[in-house]
């Protein structure tokens, strides 16, 4: 049995509308401070895998100096792909994708999504060592969706940096806890 932690970043400095690729902010920063801590008191160091987004580059980087170890970057763990006509030149048009994007359910969003949902879901569910994921909000409800066969693209609310605590066996993923905050949490190390 594998371990899965996925961490949603925390607070970005920009919108999904305002920004490709934006940094967190000064509160996303503390954030994930405070994620930091709250995790390596709870849990002993284990890889830790961060999205190639800046933000959740950012939210991993605290963690990894707290146990002194590098974090890998995994364009597995991305977040949902856009479509390429909403770039730079047109991020006001963001917002609407993805608020339909969100009310939708997988198996008819198009090749880009459902290729980067299945590459997600593979990934995981062959992880074979207990792992910290530092990715996105929409990527988290993928896997939920996919361990609870709900197709829904948005079915859960993990708030920034909260823990979204998953077990792997034979390929099989299963939810243990969505969107939990160690920092609220008693200092109970699992069961290794």
């Amino acid at each position: 049995m594998t371990r899965i932690f996925m961490i949603r970043h925390g607070k970005s400095a920009a919108g999904f509308d305002e920004a490709l690729d934006a940094d967190l902010s000064e509160l996303g920063h503390r954030q994930a401070a405070i994620a930091a801590a709250a995790v390596a008191r709870r849990l002993p160091p284990m890889p830790i895998i961060a999205s190639p987004f800046q933000r959740a580059r950012s939210t991993a980087e605290p963690l990894a100096r707290a146990w002194r170890q590098p974090m890998a970057i995994s364009p597995e763990i991305t977040e949902i792909p856009t479509p390429p006509h909403l770039g730079e030149e047109n991020l006001a048009a963001r917002r609407p994708w993805l608020t339909a994007i969100m009310a939708s359910r997988y198996g008819n969003l198009g090749d880009d999504i459902e290729i980067w949902r299945q590459s997600l879901i593979d990934f995981v569910a062959n992880t074979k060592q207990d792992s910290i994921l530092f990715t996105h909000y929409l990527t988290i409800n993928a896997i939920v969706g996919a361990a609870q066969n709900d197709d829904r693209v948005a079915l859960c609310d993990p708030g920034y940096c909260t823990v979204t605590e998953l077990e792997v066996c034979s390929g099989q993923i299963s939810v243990i806890g969505i969107g939990l905050d160690y920092d609220l949490l008693p200092a109970v190390l699992p069961d290794v």
